[in-house]
């Protein structure tokens, strides 16, 4: 079964819309929605994070977060994502565009460590439009990125989510429901949305049928939902960002990308800006 994985990055994001809402119970249930539909929408039962991610994400789903194996890996692909980014690109004297350049640094990271450790990757903030940077990014870091982007494929699916805001005396019945057979056979279909041996209207015909059951076996608890998520599969092409890899970080890096074109691997990338917006910062009254 597939993992979410929620980098520190992301998790921190979270931080900030707490900080800045008003420090009531509102806050707490709005993070717990985000964070189990997180786990609905990517069919996975928990929740992958690194060691310095959000402690207030940990209270929040404490029994269905697990540290990621191998996660000092994750910190040796920052420290080379950000050492390629900071050779390449200028520092800006507009806070945006830094703020911008750092997003995306935070995006592949997440995108190349979830592929090494066979998890999808659920982000929670908008995922990089390359458009953004055209007149960003140096021509000798633009074009390789392209590449890796350009592998991401964009479908809509249908997926399970919650149907109200998760108060704490249903998270035992949510758990129940992530032990089901019928979320383990949803969660099945979700690792088929990566598989390239049939065709993507099988893939997403098989992943509607298995939400459906799923939301008619809840008691009222989920619905409907349309899911975006982008897959990424492996490629020579998507591998270019890693032509001129520093001596420093060559036998680590190469290694890794490697070990990811020789399994063909894949990853379903899920799309939950959305949510965040209208579980949270809509009942929060705070502005998208």
């Amino acid at each position: 079964m597939k993992r979410a994985f929620i980098g520190p990055f992301q998790s921190g994001f979270l931080d900030e819309l707490v900080e800045t809402s008003s420090p009531d119970e509102r806050v707490q249930i709005s993070l717990r929605s985000v964070l189990y539909i997180a786990l609905l929408q990517s069919g996975a039962t928990e929740i992958q994070v690194i060691s310095t991610s959000s402690p207030k994400v940990a209270d929040i789903v404490r029994r269905r977060l697990k540290h990621a194996a191998h996660g000092k890996q994750w910190f040796e692909i920052s420290k080379y994502i950000t050492h390629v980014f900071k050779n390449a690109v200028p520092t800006f004297e507009n806070p945006a565009n830094q703020q911008l350049v750092r997003h995306l640094e935070h995006f592949i990271t997440d995108l190349i460590f979830s592929a090494r450790a066979g998890s999808n990757l659920v982000w929670l903030s908008r995922v990089p439009s390359l458009s953004a940077y055209e007149n960003t990014l140096p021509p000798q870091l633009l074009f390789p990125i392209q590449n890796l982007m350009g592998q991401l494929r964009p479908i809509v699916a249908a997926t399970a989510t919650l149907a109200s805001e998760l108060r704490r005396a249903d998270v035992l019945l949510i758990d129940e429901i992530l032990r089901s057979e019928l979320f383990t056979k949803y969660a099945r279909d979700h690792t088929h949305l990566s598989d390239s041996t049939l065709s993507l209207e099988e893939r997403l015909m098989k992943l509607d049928n298995s939400t459906s059951a799923l939301v008619a076996a809840s008691g009222g608890l989920l619905r409907h939902s349309r899911t975006a998520a982008l897959v990424i599969e492996a490629s020579a092409r998507a591998m270019d960002i890693f032509g001129k890899v520093p001596s420093a970080f060559a036998g680590f890096i190469g290694a890794v990308m490697k070990e990811w074109l020789d399994a063909r691997a894949k990853v379903v990338v899920y799309d939950l800006h959305e949510t965040v917006d209208s579980v949270f910062l809509s009942k929060l009254d705070m502005p998208t």
